[in-house]
């Protein structure tokens, strides 16, 4: 399927996209849109205003509370470092530091330095650097580029914990990743620079209603609906001699263990948590882990390495296969039958797939027939053309498997902020027919430009018409009653929630 075989029409810079009804994409455009009163005929859902800041000052004395606010403009202060002054600080910084020092490293030690400095790097432009939707409870977890750790739960709209204020610790230091544990409600997993960061957040209900309530709907399925309140946070340090720069974790399904790969080195580490035993695996080829992945049954775990290659562990006997491939697979997720899984390389437009034939120890797979994206130029309602598709930066496929959002790559022509939503069809083989365009906020007004290299830059003092922020983090939320429910982190610090509707 390609996207110049579509008639597509894309939303305009100044809509923003609301939801999906029944294969349409629902778009705004001002605070008085009709469809505003058509989501809301569909029992449209209310979700949270949420801009986290750039800076937080003097996180370990003061509170968070600057992250409750509506406003953007209310999360700056005086004090804090300009968003801008802060890129371009950034930006020089790190050109300095690669011409004096890391260009002879690199020559030496090769592609994983390279790949974990350009991680560093692109982690501290954007207020997010992680993000993880609880698997039961309706919260999630933030990583602040500030190394601090904050949980929300969306039924009361408050972050927490309470006291203190965010998860912090010494030996947090560089988060690339986290993730909470299945069959627990209180573990979370942190990926740092020394090892992994397990706390334990004990969550209590409440007999306060919630927001939805209040509206009589649910849309989390089987997640409580009570308002949560959060006990004393514990923290437990998982290190491994020698292994460090954690780029991925991903935990198996039952919950018994965490799979940690580190961008310096192709060796994963399982850990049996509940024993604290760790088992290091290694394969031919690979010089540094780019993601984890296990899928849905826990039969298989997908490892990535930086020098284009595909690793298929199979759980059982802990044997693997390589799938040698033409450039790094940097995005990759599971099907939810367990058997099959999609990714695309670095710099290329294709989804690529591959499906495993039988269950552990045996490791034969089949390679998928290719979906194409390409990149077109399509013309708004309004006639404006702007180009869309283009190499594919993050594939991710919601719960039910019916659903494939699609993040791509950036580049200097305006397009590439939007996120491509297709329709999986599974007969007479895996292929996806596109939805439409989703279109997240424009730049609070007032806010500096983003800084090179991700945009041309010059004197002015804010933004033009056509700079908008860049989707950054894109997940779904494990339960959601009436189809799925996409979460975005963008570039400017705004989270946005928006409800796939569709029939399950």
């Amino acid at each position: 399927m390609k996207l110049i075989d579509q008639q597509i029409i894309p939303p305009e810079v100044d809509q923003v996209t609301l939801c999906e009804l029944n294969n349409e994409l629902i778009q705004l455009k001002g605070k008085d849109d009709q469809n505003i009163s058509k989501y809301y005929r569909n029992q449209g859902i209310d979700f949270p205003h949420i801009i986290i800041p750039y800076e937080v000052n003097h996180i370990k004395k003061t509170t968070n509370s600057c992250l409750i606010h509506s406003d953007e403009s209310e999360c700056y202060n005086k004090e804090n470092i300009p968003y801008e002054q802060a890129k371009s600080f950034l930006k020089k910084g790190y050109d300095t530091l690669n011409t004096i020092i890391f260009n002879p490293i690199n020559s030496i030690f090769g592609q994983s330095e390279k790949y974990l400095r350009k991680l560093q790097y692109e982690n501290n432009l954007q207020p997010v650097k992680a993000f993880a939707w609880h698997r039961y409870q309706q919260v999630f977890a933030i990583a602040h580029r500030q190394d601090v750790v904050y949980l929300y739960d969306l039924y009361s709209e408050t972050w927490f914990p309470q006291s203190p204020k965010g998860l912090f610790h010494e030996e947090q230091k560089d988060i690339t990743c986290l993730e909470w544990r299945p069959m627990s409600s209180i573990c979370l997993a942190v990926g740092t620079s020394t090892g992994v960061c397990l706390w334990k957040v004990p969550f209590e209900n409440t007999s306060e209603s919630s927001n939805f309530d209040s509206i009589g709907q649910n849309p989390f399925l089987s997640m409580k609906s009570d308002v949560l309140k959060v006990g004393s946070a514990m923290l437990q340090v998982l290190k491994y001699p020698g292994f460090g720069h954690v780029s991925s974790l991903s935990w198996s399904p039952d919950g018994l263990l965490l799979a940690v790969g580190s961008a310096i080195t192709n060796t994963i580490i399982v850990w049996d948590v509940a024993s604290k035993t760790p088992v290091s695996l290694s394969g031919a080829g690979g010089k540094g882990t780019t993601l984890l992945t296990w899928s849905n049954d826990g039969s298989f775990l997908c490892q990535s390495c930086n020098d284009s290659v595909l690793r298929i562990w199979e759980t059982r006997t802990w044997t693997c296969r390589t799938i040698p491939l033409k450039n790094t697979c940097h995005t990759a997720c599971w099907y939810p039958d367990n058997r099959t899984l999609i990714f695309s390389v670095k710099g290329s437009d294709e989804i690529s797939g591959i499906q495993m034939l039988w269950s552990p120890p045996k490791l034969d797979y089949t390679i998928l027939v290719q979906e194409n994206l390409g990149m077109i130029e399509a013309e708004t309602v309004s006639g404006k053309k702007i180009c869309i598709g283009g190499p594919i930066r993050k594939l991710c496929i919601d719960p039910t498997g019916q659903r494939l959002v699609v993040n791509f790559e950036e580049r200097e022509n305006p397009g590439c902020e939007l996120l491509g939503l297709f329709s999986i069809l599974r007969k007479p083989y895996l292929r996806y027919q596109p939805i439409g365009f989703i279109r997240g906020p424009n730049w609070h007004p007032g806010t500096p430009k983003p800084q090179p290299p991700r945009s041309p830059y010059n004197d002015n003092d804010t933004n033009e018409e056509g700079y908008v922020p860049m989707p950054r983090i894109i997940s779904f939320a494990h339960e959601f009653q009436r189809g799925a429910l996409l979460s975005v982190c963008w570039e400017n610090g705004k989270i946005s929630f928006i409800p796939l509707l569709f029939n399950n």
